[in-house]
């Protein structure tokens, strides 16, 4: 039979868990570990990568040729598409620093630690008072 205490102790461990399952929620819900932004920056390091390949591939054949107009207009190639990686990549790195500036801003993030802080909190407790209750 369920004594007091112990049906006390198995309530704090049900608020506290479901408040730890709240706030872990909230924050994988709308924090940092947003996949949006993971796929996004999958695309800018894909955009990078092809550039730096083409850029590599344009440096090789500019080798190829003893035509100085071709090797200017290649060596024009290169610098354009590299800066052009360079900068989007900037950007992006720029966005994403802003964007979790912002976020530490709004203090959401206080709250889903909060939550996930008394949540364990609670389930301890709950915890702690079925075991007194047993000896």
């Amino acid at each position: 039979m369920v004594t007091k205490k112990e049906a006390w102790g198995y309530g704090f461990e049900i608020t506290g868990l479901m408040l730890f399952l709240t706030g872990v929620f909230l924050l994988s819900t709308f924090s940092s570990w947003d996949q949006k932004m993971y796929e996004r920056q999958f695309i800018i390091q894909e955009e990078v990568n092809l550039a730096v390949l083409s850029s590599l591939n344009d440096i090789a054949s500019i080798q190829s040729t003893d035509d100085k107009e071709f090797r200017e207009a290649l060596a024009k190639n290169v610098a354009d598409t590299a800066n052009q990686a360079y900068s989007k990549a900037m950007a992006e790195r720029e966005r994403r620093m802003v964007s979790d500036r912002d976020k530490r801003k709004t203090g959401f993030w206080k709250i889903e630690i909060f939550l996930m802080t008394i949540g364990g909190l609670l389930i301890l407790r709950g915890r702690w008072i079925g075991l007194q209750d047993r000896r």
